[in-house]
């Protein structure tokens, strides 16, 4: 249901902003042939992220049984 709302908003926006069609297509090959590169092994970006590492710390912490304190 909120994937729905996220393509009808999208749409929306699409239909208001013209040059967006440009931006998207541009979008989808630069990273198609990204992919493409990086499965070859001829580019290779390490891509950090402290958000991702960030909630995985929190999801840890959350997942582990509680240590008691003697």
């Amino acid at each position: 249901m909120g994937y729905s709302f996220i393509a009808v908003a999208l749409m929306n926006l699409h239909s208001k902003v013209p040059f967006l069609r440009y931006f998207v297509v541009a979008f989808g090959v630069t990273v198609g042939i990204y992919k493409i590169l990086s499965a070859l092994g001829y580019v290779k970006l390490p891509l950090s992220s402290p958000l991702r590492e960030k909630s995985n710390m929190i999801l840890e912490k959350a997942t582990s049984p509680l240590q008691q304190l003697l």
